[in-house]
C-alpha cells in the first residue's frame, strides 16, 4: 500500500514477524500509513476504547484475538491474500508457543510469498542464532544419516563445538521455528535457509561472521589443499560503484546457492565472500 507519492511501499511478504510490520507500518515511527497517529488514535480507530489491548499484542505479552485480527487487516486495507499471510503469521506463533509443528505453516506462507522458501527472520531471533556452529548443525539434520548425538554431530564438526554447546543449539533451533519433530519425535528442518536483514549493525552478525571467518582460517591449516580453495582480488574500485558491487555479490551467492546446494545430499561446505576497503580518504591539508 502506498498512500501518496513521497511514502514507500512497504510489503507485508518482507516481515515473518505480524509485530514488526505493526510497527512498521501502523506506529508513529513507521515508515507510511498512519504515521501521524498514536496508540490511543489508533486503538480508538480499530474499535477499541482503550490502547492497553494493542499496546500488550506489539509488546509481545499476547496475541491478537480474531477480532483484532480482523479490524488491523481492515484498517491496513490488506488484501485478501495478504490478510491470509497476517493470520498465518499469528497462528504461526500460537504454534511455536504450544510447540507444534509449524512445517504446513511454513510452506503456506512460503506460497504466499511466491514459493520462497528462505525464512527472514528479525534480528532479536538472530541473537540466539548468533554463533557460527548453529547453520552447519541444521544442514546435518538434514542429511539422511543424521544422528540425534551431541558426541556424532561434534565428531562431524571436527570436534569444534562441545556437547552442552550442541544441547543450547538444537534447543534454541527448535525454539525459533528452524527445527520441528515428526510424529515419532525425530527432528527435521523446517525450511531451507535464513536470511538476516542486509546492512544493519548488530553485534550477533559481527559474531556470527567472525565464527565463520575463524574457521576459514583454521581451515588454511588443518584441510589439505585439494579439499579447500582459496581466492583473494585486491583492486582499485570508483566509490560510486560500491553499492552496485554489494548488490552484485548478492545476486551472486543466491545464484550460486540455487545451482550447487542440494539439502540432505553429503558433507557441509562453507562459502565466505566479503568486499571492504582496505584504504580510507585523505585529505589534503
Amino acid at each position: 500500500m502506498q498512500k501518496n507519492n513521497e511514502t514507500p511501499v512497504v510489503s507485508i511478504f518482507d516481515f515473518s514477524d505480524f509485530r514488526a510490520y505493526l510497527l512498521a507500518v501502523g506506529m508513529p515511527d513507521g515508515l507510511y500509513a498512519h504515521s501521524n497517529n498514536n496508540l490511543k488514535e489508533w486503538s480508538k480507530r480499530l474499535g477499541y476504547r482503550s490502547p492497553s489491548t494493542l499496546s500488550m499484542v506489539l509488546q509481545g505479552q499476547r496475541l491478537p484475538s480474531y477480532q483484532l485480527i480482523r479490524a488491523l487487516t481492515e484498517d491496513l486495507d490488506l488484501s485478501s491474500k495478504e490478510r491470509e499471510y497476517f493470520e498465518l503469521l499469528v497462528f504461526l506463533e500460537k504454534q511455536k508457543n504450544k510447540n507444534k509443528n509449524p512445517e504446513k505453516t511454513f510452506e503456506r506462507l512460503s506460497e504466499l510469498r511466491g514459493g520462497q522458501d528462505q525464512i527472514d527472520i528479525s534480528l532479536e531471533q538472530f541473537k540466539c542464532l548468533s554463533c557460527w556452529y548453529y547453520t552447519p548443525i541444521r544442514q546435518l539434520i538434514a542429511n539422511p544419516d543424521f544422528i540425534e548425538d551431541t558426541e556424532w554431530i561434534a565428531k562431524k564438526l571436527r570436534y569444534k563445538v562441545t556437547a552442552g554447546q550442541i544441547k543450547t543449539a538444537l534447543k534454541n533451533l527448535e525454539e525459533v521455528g528452524l527445527l520441528a519433530r515428526d510424529k515419532l519425535g525425530r527432528l527435521q528442518t523446517v525450511a531451507r535457509g535464513i536470511e538476516t536483514p542486509n546492512g544493519t549493525e548488530s553485534a550477533a552478525l559481527q559474531q556470527h561472521h567472525a565464527g565463520m571467518l575463524n574457521r576459514a582460517m583454521e581451515a588454511l591449516e588443518e584441510i589439505p589443499v585439494n579439499e579447500r580453495q582459496f581466492n583473494g582480488l585486491t583492486f582499485s574500485m570508483p566509490e560510486e560503484k560500491e553499492e552496485e558491487a554489494k548488490e552484485y555479490l548478492l545476486r551472486f551467492l543466491k545464484e550460486f546457492n540455487q545451482k550447487f546446494s542440494q539439502q540432505g545430499s553429503g558433507e557441509i561446505f562453507q562459502l565466505n565472500v566479503q568486499i571492504f576497503p582496505h584504504s580510507k580518504k585523505v585529505y589534503k591539508q
